[in-house]
C-alpha cells in the first residue's frame, strides 16, 4: 500500500502539466492564442478560446486538488485498518495460547 500513495497524483498519472505554475500556464495560453492567430482566427476568437481553455485548466486543477485530498484520507484510513488488524492478530494469538494452556492443564492431569 505504501507505493500507491508515495507520490503525487499528477506524477503517478503521467500528467506533468498538472504541476505547472501560473506563469507556465500564461505562457502556454499566450502561445495558444498566437497559434490560433497564425492559423487565421480573429484576435477576439483566439483570445476567447485561450480564456476558455484557461477556465478548463482551473477546473481540472481543482479536481486534482480534491483527488489529492481524497487520496490522503484513503491513505490514513488504510493505515488505521492496518493498525487495527495488527492488534486483532495479537489478541487472537494471545487468546489461542491462553486457551491451549487451559486445555493442556485440564486434560493433562
Amino acid at each position: 500500500m505504501d507505493r500507491l500513495f508515495s507520490e503525487p497524483l499528477a506524477r503517478r498519472a503521467g500528467e506533468p502539466y498538472l504541476d505547472k505554475t501560473e506563469s507556465d500556464m500564461a505562457l502556454e495560453l499566450g502561445a495558444l492564442r498566437n497559434a490560433l492567430l497564425v492559423a487565421g482566427a480573429s484576435p477576439e476568437k483566439a483570445g476567447k478560446a485561450a480564456e476558455e481553455l484557461a477556465a478548463y485548466q482551473i477546473r481540472f486543477d481543482g479536481c486534482e486538488t480534491r483527488l489529492a485530498g481524497f487520496e490522503a484520507r484513503v491513505a490514513s484510513r488504510f493505515a488505521k485498518v492496518e493498525g487495527d488488524l495488527t492488534l486483532i492478530r495479537w489478541i487472537i494469538g494471545f487468546n489461542l495460547a491462553f486457551t491451549l494452556t487451559i486445555l493442556w492443564r485440564v486434560f493433562a492431569h
